[in-house]
């Protein structure tokens, strides 16, 4: 499988937080912080990792919304640790950098799934019009399916559904199944 950005980066930022764990552990004594940051800080590249095996694009897109919730979560942590003097502003400020690049890194990818998600619907769209044209065509006449065709396009209809049942129900006129 191709290695992304998203993919390298959440695994770093996961061993990273790893380590802060241990930290806060260690010189601490943060039991629970240590805790929450770790189960947050890491499930971001398993979640990450988890949608490269999705099985569809809403799928992808929800695995990935998931990871960004626990991104944010994680900066949460982050910045609460810094607040109670847990870790320095220096060890802050690299690791919740990292953070921050992970967020705007979900956020884009959600993005543009989403957006590849509407250009495919639309292209659907425009292929069951033009198997429903075909058939006007080959049932009916040319000068219908001109009709249907303008029909659709200048009453801005919201499906090819409400396109063709408007018109055949207004030249009340059955239209073929298949």
């Amino acid at each position: 499988m191709k290695e992304s950005i998203l993919r390298e980066k959440s695994y770093a930022f996961a061993v990273r937080i790893v380590k802060l764990s241990q930290y806060l552990v260690e010189k601490e004594n943060a039991w629970v912080l240590s805790k929450q940051i770790l189960r947050s800080g890491t499930s971001i590249g398993a979640l990450v990792r988890e949608s490269e095996y999705a099985e569809s694009h809403a799928d992808f897109a929800h695995k990935l919304s998931i990871a960004l919730k626990e991104a944010n979560e994680t900066h949460y942590w982050l910045c609460l640790l810094k607040d109670t003097e847990h870790i320095t502003e220096k060890m802050s400020a690299g690791i919740t950098c990292e953070c921050e690049e992970l967020i705007k890194l979900l956020t884009a990818s959600i993005k543009t799934v989403k957006n590849s998600d509407q250009k495919g619907n639309t292209t659907q769209c425009k292929k069951r019009i033009f198997q429903i044209y075909l058939k006007i065509c080959q049932y009916y006449n040319l000068q219908f399916a001109y009709i249907f065709i303008q029909f659709f396009y200048f009453h801005r209809f919201t499906s090819h559904l409400q396109a063709s049942s408007y018109l055949l129900q207004s030249h009340h006129q059955s239209f073929p199944q298949g």
